[in-house]
C-alpha cells in the first residue's frame, strides 16, 4: 500500500504526542490525553489538516497497556499500524540532539516515512487469545499465592515447635483449599475455551501428543 501520510506517536501513560507528515514535510503536531476523548481530538485535527487516516501509516513504540487506545482506533477503523521497538527506531535514526515527547513523535514519523517498505502491520488478536492469556495469567497468580502459603511452612518445619507447626498448617488449610478450587475452575475455563476454538484445539492436540508434554507445562 502506498501511504500518503506518516504518523508518529510518542505514547505515555497520560498523554499521546502525534506528529503527522506527508511525503515531503511535517504537517502538524498535537498532544492529547491518552484517552478516547484525546483520540477524538486527534481525529478532528487530522480532518482540519486534510489528513486521511485510511491513507496513513501509523507508527509507535510498543508500550503494552498504554498503547490500548491506539490499538482500539486501529482496530475499529482498519488502519495501518506499525508497532516497532524503541531500540530499532533509535538505531536506524542514529544519535540526534534534543529529547522531548514532541521530538520523539517527529522522529517516529520520520522512521515510518523512511522505512515504510519494511512495515510490519499489526494485527488484532482474536478475542479467544486475549481471554486465554488473561486466564493463564490468573492461574499463575493463584499458583503463586498457593506457593506463598505453603512453602514457608516446609522451610521452617525443622526449626519450629511441632505443635505450632500443626496449628499453622491447620490455619492454612482452608485458604489453600480455596485457592486449589479456584485454580481448578480457571483450568476448566481454559480447557473450555480451547475446545470451543477449532484452530486452538488442533494446535493443543498436536502439542500434547508429544511424549512428556501434558495440558499444562510448568
Amino acid at each position: 500500500m502506498n501511504h500518503l501520510f506518516f504518523i508518529g506517536i510518542d505514547v505515555s501513560k497520560n498523554t499521546l504526542d502525534f506528529a503527522v507528515r506527508n511525503q515531503t514535510h511535517q504537517l502538524f503536531h498535537i498532544k492529547v490525553d491518552n484517552s478516547q476523548v484525546g483520540i477524538q481530538q486527534f481525529k478532528a485535527a487530522c480532518s482540519a489538516n486534510n489528513v486521511t487516516l485510511g491513507s496513513s501509516l501509523i507508527c509507535c513504540e510498543h508500550t503494552g497497556i498504554y498503547s490500548q487506545n491506539i490499538l482500539t482506533l486501529a482496530t475499529q477503523e482498519h488502519l495501518s499500524l506499525w508497532l516497532e521497538s524503541s531500540l530499532r527506531i533509535k538505531r536506524s535514526l542514529g544519535l540526534q540532539p534534543g529529547k522531548s515527547d514532541r521530538i520523539d513523535a517527529i522522529r517516529i514519523s520520520e522512521y515510518a516515512f523512511r522505512y515504510a517498505d519494511k512495515v510490519v502491520n499489526w494485527q488484532a488478536e482474536r478475542q479467544v487469545i486475549i481471554k486465554l492469556r488473561q486466564l493463564v495469567g490468573l492461574r499463575k497468580r493463584l499458583l503463586n499465592a498457593k506457593s506463598i502459603l505453603k512453602v514457608p511452612l516446609y522451610e521452617v518445619a525443622d526449626f519450629q515447635d511441632r505443635k505450632l507447626q500443626k496449628e499453622m498448617e491447620k490455619l492454612n488449610k482452608k485458604p489453600i483449599e480455596a485457592l486449589e478450587k479456584q485454580i481448578a475452575e480457571v483450568e476448566k475455563k481454559i480447557n473450555e475455551l480451547i475446545k470451543e476454538d477449532d484452530s486452538l484445539f488442533h494446535l493443543f492436540s498436536l502439542v500434547t501428543s508429544v511424549e512428556g508434554v501434558g495440558p499444562v507445562v510448568f
